[in-house]
């Protein structure tokens, strides 16, 4: 598992910006994107939050109970 905030980077990352362009005829900029996913979370030794999407599908029983995060990302004027 990942620090919590490495998986919040890395979900920024992989988001587009933009699609399409002059040779689609068409370009759409996207200025917020709102994301509800699934996390395997938990708290190290050290007290800080571990987080990182299912490995998979298959409920098993055996595999950690799922979070379920909320995230709102947004283009800021300037940024």
């Amino acid at each position: 598992m990942n620090h919590l905030e490495a998986l919040i980077v890395g979900l920024v990352d992989s988001l587009p910006g933009d699609a399409g362009g002059p040779e689609h005829g068409i370009r759409v900029e996207i200025t917020s994107v709102d994301l509800e996913i699934p996390v395997e979370a938990g708290v190290d030794a050290a007290g800080l939050v571990r987080a990182s999407l299912p490995r998979g599908r298959l409920a098993t029983g055996y595999d950690v109970e799922l979070c379920r995060m909320a995230l709102r990302f947004t283009v800021e004027e300037g940024a």
